[in-house]
């Protein structure tokens, strides 16, 4: 299993392939930007992985942001 925790701006598009290579079972993605963090998921199920399980967690009350988690699978 690997655990992703990238920056806002999500996983540079250079580190892919690298991470790709790992060729996990599983990736546990933690995102405080669930737009680049979409778009990251739609890199892996490109190469063959789906999201499991998906969860947001509102750790910051009273602001606009979340945190979200997703469990993603190699198919």
């Amino acid at each position: 299993m690997v655990v992703l925790d990238p920056q806002r701006e999500g996983i540079n598009p250079k580190a892919f392939k690298k991470i790709m290579d790992i060729n996990p079972k599983d990736f546990v993605y933690i995102s405080c930007n669930p737009k680049t963090q979409v778009r990251d998921i739609e890199i892996f199920m490109e190469n063959g992985y789906k999201v499991e399980k998906y969860q947001a967690f509102d750790q910051f009350p009273r602001s606009r942001h979340v945190e979200t988690i997703a469990l993603i699978q190699k198919v």
